[in-house]
């Protein structure tokens, strides 16, 4: 599966910490849901199997709420969070200490729950990859 692929080599981008790439991944992979679907012979079960993956898997709720939350002003019908909040958190150098140019985290506030956006990014892959091995669908 070709987009497949590209999500996960483009996952690689995401080490760099880069808010554009995670965002940039969060939009791709939610529209992995639409071309897988519209783009194979599935059957109608592996089509609602995979449905309900996106409703039920927290890490997938929260990337569609993310990809729809940036691309449109007003989001009504969140999965999770019509407002998360993306911050960034400094954390400071264990070596040099606190003074020393600090690492960087980008964490999500959403739904009364922290997450860190580079980890979401990691388990929405993982959510995939288990389901489409499950399903038959690529080898693992």
């Amino acid at each position: 599966i070709p987009h497949f692929n590209f999500s996960l080599a483009f996952r690689e981008g995401l080490l760099s910490g880069s808010l554009d790439y995670l965002l940039a991944f969060f939009m791709n992979c939610y529209s992995f849901r639409d071309w897988f679907i519209n783009s194979h012979d599935l059957t109608p079960m592996q089509i609602q199997d995979f449905k309900t993956l996106f409703q039920e898997n927290i890490y997938l709720q929260l990337c569609r709420d993310i990809c729809n939350g940036t691309k449109h002003l007003n989001y009504k019908k969140p999965s999770l969070d019509a407002s998360p909040s993306i911050v960034r958190n400094f954390v400071p150098d264990p070596y040099f200490g606190e003074h020393a140019y600090p690492g960087k985290l980008l964490l999500i506030h959403a739904d009364g729950q922290v997450y860190n956006l580079s980890e979401l990014a990691t388990s929405c892959v993982n959510a995939l990859r288990d389901f489409l091995v499950s399903h038959g669908l690529i080898k693992e």
